[in-house]
């Protein structure tokens, strides 16, 4: 009796975690921008979600005007901050490893995304940015609305040519 009571717990346990699995959502049909991969609700690429421009810039939008180490004077970006990308994924990690095309990579708390609006910037003055003008995406820190962020550590997380992001359980 034991033995059947310990069966169907084990079978009712399984059953709960295939549910949690992530959905699958179709393909993109243009060139990649973007993957992320990790601690995500959503994919559409085996255990990633890749995105093409149309499906990046389908979620929510947002701008902000500040000043970079590599821009001169006040620019404006725009793109989706991580903290909207991350609720639009159905992410559960606490990090964030950000990968540029040439493997440069930072790590990323989650709880910083969600305090301030850390953009993942695909325009830059309003024109989409190509791999020599950073991108195709770029992660920005609003430094000029937050003067708390304008240290070298910041630099160091603003990752340009971004290619994949994983998102992960705790450092």
């Amino acid at each position: 009796m034991l033995r059947r009571l310990l069966h169907a717990v084990l079978l009712a346990t399984l059953a709960a975690k295939g549910t949690a699995a992530a959905e699958s959502l179709p393909a993109v049909d243009g060139p990649p921008i973007l993957s992320v991969t990790g601690e995500i609700g959503k994919t559409n690429d085996g255990e990633a979600m890749v995105f093409d421009r149309p499906l990046f810039d389908s979620l929510p939008q947002t701008e902000i005007v500040t000043h970079t180490s590599w821009t001169d004077g006040a620019t404006r970006f725009s793109g989706v901050t991580l903290a909207d990308l991350l609720d639009w994924l159905e992410a559960e990690g606490e990090l964030l490893r950000v990968t540029a095309l040439n493997d440069y990579a930072a790590d990323i708390p989650v709880e910083e995304v969600r305090q301030y609006p850390v953009l993942l910037a695909s325009r830059l003055d309003g024109e989409v940015m190509s791999v020599r003008e950073k991108g195709p995406l770029w992660v920005i820190y609003p430094i000029d609305d937050f003067p708390e962020l304008a240290v070298g550590e910041s630099d160091a997380k603003m990752v340009w040519q971004v290619e994949r992001i994983d998102v992960r359980q705790g450092q």
